[in-house]
């Protein structure tokens, strides 16, 4: 009786990070894989992707499940020859390797569930909108607004330790950037946390915050109302809508992203425990007490965003533009 062989795919990459000189290294097996971060000390240089797969036979792979109903099976005799145990201990050698190709897949940040930027429900592509006549007869400019992400060495090192990018998203007054990034320096933005839900801790790194350069899609409408600032974006409202109406609009379409909603979803909780997180270190908090008290409050405005990332700016700029498009009753 003849049985016939299928062929298993290993697939060995690359992939450049987000952070100069850092990359990550994606094992596939069949079903399964495992993505490990580069150690300290080895660099990925360039920016394209490098792959490696090579396709063998089924059989060739070692069943580590049969290996241990095997192995808990048969006893050890004393009987059992050096020959024997060699060719064992070549066997748990193999098993090491590589996981079963049949197995579930492996945990990896891959599998998370990343919050999507403005909610299933945006209208990504606004063109057909902002070119029609609609648009033209009923946007007259009004006052303007100023959108910043920014970030600090805390949050960048609390991005390594939960593996997802968590930046301050914010919006103020015409030329006011620079004195909110230099507010959330001194206030330290979210530099505190809670053992056990009681006990402010509080890190370091959260006095340097300062704004990022958001990356403009090459597709920006002529005739939308987001222009490019050096580190920013600045906002045209229409000559009716106020400030407190695009305030809300914006916030409840950014909530999508928001860490503070997202932080208690099944895919964050599961990306937690997968993780081997400390829970303590989720809820970020700002003390804004004065004259030596203390006032400790949720940090509300952390979102899972990249500011370096051209999808996440594209569906930034597109949350601001359905709110204004929305409002003028066009969507």
């Amino acid at each position: 009786m003849t049985t016939g062989n299928t062929n298993i795919q290993l697939t060995i990459s690359f992939d450049a990070g987000s952070e100069p000189k850092s990359a990550t290294l994606r094992i596939e097996l069949g079903q399964a894989q495992i993505s490990l971060p580069l150690p300290d000390g080895l660099h990925f240089e360039g920016e394209n992707p490098l792959n490696i797969s090579l396709s063998f036979p089924d059989n060739f792979i070692f069943d580590k499940e049969a290996f241990h109903a095997n192995d808990t099976a048969d006893t050890e005799t004393p009987h059992q020859t050096v020959t024997s145990k060699a060719a064992q201990n070549k066997a748990d050698e193999k098993q090491l390797l590589l996981p079963s190709p049949h197995s579930p897949k492996a945990p990896s940040r891959y599998q998370t569930q990343w919050p999507v930027i403005g909610g299933d429900d945006l209208l990504l592509e606004t063109a057909d909108v902002l070119n029609s006549k609609a648009f033209s007869d009923k946007f007259l400019p009004g006052i303007k607004r100023h959108i910043y992400i920014a970030g600090c060495d805390g949050l960048r090192d609390l991005k390594r330790q939960l593996s997802i990018p968590i930046f301050k998203v914010g919006e103020c007054g015409e030329g006011r950037i620079a004195d909110r990034i230099k507010q959330q320096s001194k206030d330290q933005y979210g530099s505190y946390y809670k053992i056990d839900g009681d006990w402010p801790v509080q890190d370091e790194g959260y006095d340097n915050y300062s704004a990022l350069q958001i990356y403009l899609p090459e597709t920006l409408h002529e005739k939308s109302p987001v222009r490019a600032l050096t580190r920013g974006l600045s906002v045209t409202l229409p000559h009716d809508m106020s400030r407190q109406q695009f305030s809300r609009g914006f916030q409840k379409r950014l909530a999508s992203c928001s860490w503070l909603d997202w932080r208690n979803s099944e895919d964050a909780i599961d990306h937690f425990e997968r993780k081997n997180i400390n829970q303590d270190i989720i809820d970020r908090y700002t003390d804004y007490g004065v004259g030596g008290g203390s006032d400790i409050t949720q940090a509300t405005e952390l979102y899972c965003i990249r500011n370096e990332n051209p999808e996440d700016c594209k569906r930034l700029i597109a949350i601001i533009e359905n709110v204004i498009l929305a409002h003028m009753g066009l969507i």
